[in-house]
This record gives structure tokens, sequence and C-alpha cells, in this order.
């Protein structure tokens, strides 16, 4: 009805700042309310953890995120979450997992090296906004130790939702501070796993699709050397 129709034109102000506030928790970032703001939202102000939001509700700027990547190599997916959020943000912290225990291919030194190098691909503005950092303590400590305040992961499928909202939940409890905001991998994507790359390598098929051809270079020289 029409009347249904004007109380839902009514509501879309409101509920695009509920879903701004429920995805980023905005009150931690947000201010001073600024009158004749489409949102009721705020206006920038000095502090490193807050955000800006323009007129159209666009968060703009929120600093001291973080996003975990790569524990093999860094795939062609990995490289497009990271590109992606150095869009939304003003600083990025790329965090590379030790993990020990996958046996990966390359040490920790060596795969936060492919990732330097991948972004440097990105051009300059996006280099010099990301930093790349391995670690071996808990997630949150990590995120804490680089004043991060929002933990970015990649979501290709439904079994990656699962380990993903398992994992929000404990790093939840574990630091109430820090909030978890998932991307979607683009959809030519979402079935990469480095994992896999790493199987496909060893036994000699064609990685190229999956990675770049630099990061191809680097696993076919190591496979060779290992065998």
């Amino acid at each position: 009805s029409l009347a249904t129709r004007r109380s839902t034109t009514e509501l879309r102000p409101q509920l695009k700042k509920w879903i701004i506030d429920k995805s980023l928790n905005m009150a931690d970032f947000l201010d001073t309310p600024k009158a004749g703001h489409p949102c009721g939202t705020t206006r920038m102000n000095n502090s490193p953890k807050k955000g800006v939001v323009d007129a159209n509700c666009k968060v703009h700027s929120l600093d001291n995120l973080y996003i975990s990547s790569a524990s093999v190599v860094p795939t062609n997916g990995h490289t497009d979450i990271i590109h992606r959020a150095a869009k939304m943000l003003d600083r990025l912290v790329v965090g590379v997992a030790v993990n020990a225990g996958k046996s990966p291919l390359f040490d920790v030194d060596e795969r936060v090296a492919h990732v330097e190098h991948e972004i440097a691909d990105f051009g300059k503005d996006f280099a010099q906004r990301i930093s790349v950092k391995s670690f071996e303590n808990l997630l949150v400590e990590f995120a804490a130790d680089n004043d991060a305040t929002v933990i970015i992961r990649g979501l290709r499928a439904v079994s990656d939702f699962d380990y993903e909202f398992q994992m929000a939940s404990m790093n939840a409890k574990l630091d109430g501070d820090v909030e978890t905001v998932c991307l979607m991998a683009s959809d030519k994507y979402q079935f990469i796993a480095s994992r896999l790359v790493k199987e496909i390598a060893i036994m000699g098929g064609q990685v190229a699709p999956f990675v770049s051809a630099r990061i191809a270079r680097h696993l076919l020289d190591r496979v060779e050397r290992s065998n």
C-alpha cells in the first residue's frame, strides 16, 4: 500500500544507520552527533580510532584495521581481500601467521616478503598504507599490539562461515574491544585455497590460475629443490 511504502521509505535512514552501527560498532568510533546529517552520525575528530561518515552514510576512513593472511603462500584470493580492505581504510596491517604445524613450504620471513611484493603491485598509494608483520601469539593479542580495533577476514563458502563465526565469538570473549568484519570472496576466487595450491604444486600441476606469476615461480622453484 501507499502507506506501507511511505513508512518503509521513512525508515531507510534509520535502518542504514542501524546496519552500520551493528556491523562496525560505530559507537566506538564516533563522537558528538552532527545536526542535519541523514544518519545522525558525526563529523571527523582527531582521535586515531574515530571514523568519518559522509552525507551518503559511507564510511570514509577507519584507522588501525587488521587482516590475517597467507599461512602457505598469498593466493590471488588473499591479495584480492587485502586490496579491497585497503580501499576502505587508512591503515592496514597484514598479519602472516607462523603456523609451523601446517609445515609450510616457506618460512615466515619468506611469506612476509611474498605478501610485501604482492602489495607493491597495488601501487604507491595503497602500498604506503599497508604493512606486513608476522605473529605467533593469539590473534587478539597481535591486534592489540598493533592498535587494531577491527579484524578483517575473508569468507569463501559456508564452511568458512562456520569456522569464522566460531573464531569471531572466541575472539570477542578474549577481547571485547576488537570487532571482526568479514569480506566475501570475489566470485572468481571463491574456490582457491592455499593448501590446495600447495598440493597442486607438489604434484607438478599448474598453479598459474591461482597465484601471481611471481608466486608461481617461487612455488615451483621450492618444490624442485625439495625433491
